[in-house]
């Protein structure tokens, strides 16, 4: 039944839809030009902003203004001063001169006509005396200038009767050919008829290159767009100034019009096709505000102030913009718009081909924009929403509206678009009112049934609810709420008593009853979705669990849901306990990655700096004064070398020899230096616990912890304080994981430095290991310390909590893996007490050429034979070609082609007796895994100095001497 329902609406929808279509499509038919001043508007908006309209530099205006007309006389001139004027725009050769005047009358300050008139007066002969004939008439004078040049004189039709005769005119016509829409040639083309005309007499007529109507033809609203390019008098066709002028220009005076059955469609000369309306007005493209076509001043050519090149093969419109004689006209560029520019647009339209149409098949393309969308519209109001149909109208009338503009601008033609978008906006309208009329009853129907599946639903929905009207009480409860809650009806008689049953804190009550009350008072029946609550509920037996409250006003009452999320939020914090450590381990690995890369490059450099350094101390004599400068430079490189261990520490790619040691001994070895480090006025307490376990770790990677991690307390301190340093045996617990998660359980050594400093914030607090962080004054450190201490702790298996608050000091406590197997305590390699070289052969193996430079030189300088070669390729050829002994190979692990660890087993697998001592200035796991070096394998760190390589490459081979 509803589904039947549903197909009659939308029927009825459609049905309207197609009628209201059809009805506004009859509206055209018979009142097409209902809205036309709205597209009239448009289009003098769409003109004003046509893109790249500029005027073309082929038509020049001399001005009869102001200036000219102080400087030269009113108007009108004595005929020969224009003749004068005439003369000098002649002698600049223009292509053709259109003139905006006419001379109906001959000139009454002519000499001889002064003359008849005085004589007539006087009743007696009045003779010219000496002055010539030819200088006795000023008409003449004119019309011997009109027949020098290329000049198109005015004329002004009437459509009323009045002006000359036919018989006192001489006007030239033009040759037309009618050419019909159907290939046929007919007459009566629909070019206006004129009544009368006022023309120019004939003696300048007849001179003149040609003459053209000065005709204008305002819109209703009395907007000057289009200018009559022709009109019809006497059975002849006569041509406007601008066209007279163009035709002039192209040396023709034959035309072929074209006519459909609205009238005239076009006219050709030439190739040149000129659209125009169905009475021969053309569209008139105007460049801008006035005066945007080049004008030069009359006075100025008369005064001979203007060069011939601004006029020569121009074609020249002479007319007036001067106050009380222009011709001014209201069009879309303002209301004072001066009928000789007018003129000038359409010589510059005609000329350039940028001319507007408004074609004839406009009318038929408009009645399909009323009739395709609206059965469009009608179609979508039936199978899709109200919403989806009024964007889908913005759409199009903006579509249409865009697209017309394109069309204006880049073809230059008009399609007035007003009716259909009002046509489409009024159909959307009523399709939309229709629509919701239907939708509204059809949802009273639908209403009555959905309260009879609520009741069922509500009784049988897996989620716990409950039914309170709005004066607190509970109307009815579900079965779910009673089995998952245990409370019934009768339990909760009121929301009131609900909540002491289900929310035993006082504190949680109050806020939950607050919020009720103002989700109440804030819900209506237009928006009846209210906050969702969670909050602790405690269920019948006792149990509590975490509910989110939900509710949703129906009607006058509201239906209460008690969403159970216990499990969902302990699985989300255990989920985000989770992202935070991960998070953190992959930013810590991150800046890990470029501190270890950095580290790398920077210790090729720092070797070759350092090994120099020492290598020109030794050379240097004790007073000379360089070597102050050398032990400078030596100093700042053991600087930066102790900075880049500091980078690797953190990155975790500082190659350490780990033993089994026992941590309070190691520690009690640091005191006296800690000691100095901070100072007379910090008291150092030490206190070792009795039967710690053992831990395998680089005894120097103690002294780093200790060391950072007492200068960070000193400087946290003003001047005085307390450092306690305390070991202990640890166990760490699931639990004790679940707290801290870069944890892992199991037995530690615990390594703790408290300190009663300044403390720290929570801020502080999560980026106190990120390298380079400090909060100390600029120069007073480099924010390596604890980042080293982050570094080394996690090489060796380890992890670190920290807390502290601000001025209740800090503590950090160091997990450090207990060390299981039952060995005895390592012992340290053998000290070399004093620099030793000797005499043996070493095969030095490095890619960087200065490094291989600087250890070839070390070595010669202890008395060592060194053969030293660039790359893996030539230490094998040499290790297989060389007659002599090779008692040592001195090798960089990472090399281009072959690791060194590759290189030293190909090289001992042809010489079995060798000895190999690795250098790197990083970890790599060719020798060493998680920078923990291998058992058996002797590394040097670079850089290293002199005393360093003397010690290291002694340990290596002394066991051969042995």
């Amino acid at each position: 039944m509803p589904m039947s329902g549903g197909g009659s609406v939308s029927r009825r929808v459609l049905v309207w839809g197609l009628l209201s279509t059809l009805f506004f499509a009859a509206i055209y038919a018979f009142m097409p030009n209902l809205f036309r001043q709205i597209d009239l508007m448009n289009y003098d908006l769409l003109l004003r902003h046509f893109p790249g309209n500029h005027a073309s530099a082929t038509v020049v205006i001399v001005d009869l203004d102001e200036r000219t007309l102080k400087r030269y006389g009113q108007w009108p001139w004595p005929r020969y001063r224009l003749a004068s004027l005439l003369d000098r725009i002649a002698a600049a050769k223009p292509a053709v001169v259109g003139l905006d005047m006419v001379l109906a009358e001959p000139d009454r300050m002519s000499a001889g006509r002064v003359l008849d008139d005085l004589g007539a007066f006087h009743k007696r002969d009045v003779t010219l005396g000496r002055l010539p004939v030819e200088l006795s008439d000023n008409d003449r004078v004119l019309a011997e200038t009109l027949a020098r040049g290329p000049f198109v004189l005015g004329n002004q039709f009437h459509f009323n009767g009045s002006g000359n005769s036919s018989e006192q005119c001489f006007l030239h016509s033009l040759k037309v050919s009618l050419l019909h829409g159907s290939g046929g040639q007919r007459e009566n083309p629909g070019i206006p008829e004129g009544a009368g005309v006022l023309c120019s007499l004939p003696m300048f007529s007849e001179k003149a290159a040609a003459t053209g109507f000065l005709n204008f033809s305002p819109d209703g609203d009395g907007m000057a767009r289009r200018l009559p390019l022709l009109i019809r008098y006497k059975g002849k066709v006569y041509p406007s100034l601008a066209l007279a002028t163009v035709l002039k220009l192209k040396g023709t005076d034959s035309l072929l019009l074209k006519k459909d059955r609205n009238g005239l469609e076009s006219l050709r000369f030439g190739t040149t096709s000129i659209p125009v309306d169905g009475h021969g007005q053309l569209l008139v493209r105007f460049r801008g505000p006035k005066r945007t076509h080049a004008y030069v001043s009359a006075a100025d050519i008369m005064d001979g102030g203007v060069p011939s090149v601004k006029l020569q093969g121009k074609v020249v419109l002479v007319g007036t913009s001067a106050a009380g004689m222009a011709e001014w006209l209201v069009t879309p560029f303002g209301p004072t718009f001066p009928g000789i520019e007018t003129h000038a647009a359409v010589v510059d339209n005609l000329l350039t081909g940028d001319l507007i149409a408004e074609p004839g098949w406009s009318r038929s393309l408009v009645l399909l924009l009323v009739v395709i969308p609206g059965a469009a519209l009608s179609l979508l109001f039936r199978f899709r929403g109200t919403v989806f149909c009024l964007v889908a109208t913005i759409l199009f009338l903006a579509a249409l509206w865009l697209t017309m503009q394109q069309v204006f601008f880049h073809a230059g033609l008009f399609v007035g678009t007003t009716f259909p978008m009002a046509s489409t906006v009024c159909g959307c309208a009523v399709l939309a009112a229709l629509k919701h009329r239907e939708e509204q009853k059809r949802a009273e129907d639908s209403l009555r049934e959905s309260e009879a599946r609520f009741r069922s639903l509500f009784t049988m929905a897996p989620i716990p609810l409950a039914n309170v009207s709005r004066d607190g009480k509970v109307l009815a409860v579900n079965n779910s709420l009673t089995r998952v809650m245990g409370y019934t009806a009768d339990d909760l008689p009121t929301v009131e008593r609900a909540w002491d049953l289900c929310m035993s804190d006082p504190g949680i009550r109050d806020r939950f009853a607050a919020q009720w009350r103002a989700a109440l008072i804030g819900s209506t029946a237009s928006d009846p979705a209210m906050e969702s609550l969670e909050y602790p509920v405690v269920c019948k037996d006792g149990t509590s669990r975490t509910m989110v409250v939900a509710t949703e006003s129906v009607r006058d009452s509201v239906i209460v849901a008690f969403f159970d999320v216990t499990e969902r939020k302990r699985a989300e914090e255990d989920r985000q306990r989770l992202e935070r450590r991960l998070l953190q381990a992959q930013k810590m690995d991150a800046i890990g990655q470029l501190a270890g890369g950095v580290a790398h490059d920077f210790n090729n450099m720092l070797n070759v700096i350092i090994g120099n350094a020492e290598l020109a101390l030794g050379r240097a004599s004790p007073g000379e004064a360089l070597r102050e400068e050398l032990q400078d430079i030596l100093t700042a490189g053991k600087r930066s070398a102790d900075l880049t261990r500091q980078l690797l520490a953190f990155a975790r790619k500082q190659i350490v020899s780990p033993r089994v040691l026992n941590l309070n001994d190691a520690v009690a070895g640091m005191l006296r230096m800690l000691r100095r480090l901070i100072g007379e006025n910090i008291n150092l307490v030490w206190r070792p616990e009795q039967g710690l376990w053992r831990v395998r770790m680089d005894p120097s990677q103690v002294d780093q912890l200790l060391a950072n991690l007492t200068v960070n307390a000193r400087d946290a301190m003003n001047k005085a304080g307390k450092i306690i340093i305390e070991t202990s045996n640890a166990i760490c617990d699931e639990l004790f994981q679940a707290a801290h998660p870069e944890s892992a359980p199991g037995e530690y050594v615990l390594l703790t430095v408290t300190d009663d400093g300044c403390g720290m914030d929570k801020e502080t607090l999560a980026n106190i290991f990120e390298p380079f962080f400090t909060t100390k004054e600029e120069g007073m450190g480099t924010g390596l310390g604890l980042s080293t201490v982050y570094g080394i702790v996690r090489q060796n298996g380890g992890f670190i909590a920290v807390y502290s608050e601000p001025g209740r000091g800090t503590t950090f406590r160091i997990y450090l893996p207990r060390y299981g197997a039952d060995v005895r305590e390592s012992v340290d390699d053998r000290a070399i007490t004093k620099m030793q070289g000797g005499s043996e052969t070493v095969l030095v193996v490095e890619d960087e050429q200065s490094v291989l430079n600087l250890t070839r030189a070390m070595l010669e300088k202890l008395g060592y034979r060194v053969l030293a070669v660039k790359g893996a390729v030539h230490a094998l050829r040499l290790a297989r070609e060389y007659d002599g002994d090779i008692d040592l190979l001195l090798t960089d692990v990472v090399m281009p082609g072959m690791n060194g660890r590759d290189l030293a087993e190909q090289i001992i697998g042809i010489r079995p007796d060798l000895k190999c001592l690795y250098m790197s200035g990083y970890a790599v796991d060719v020798i060493a895994h998680k920078g923990i070096l291998e058992e058996g394998v002797h590394f040097i760190a670079k850089p290293f100095s002199l005393y360093d390589l003397a010690g290291r490459v002694r340990t290596v081979l002394e066991p051969r001497e042995q």
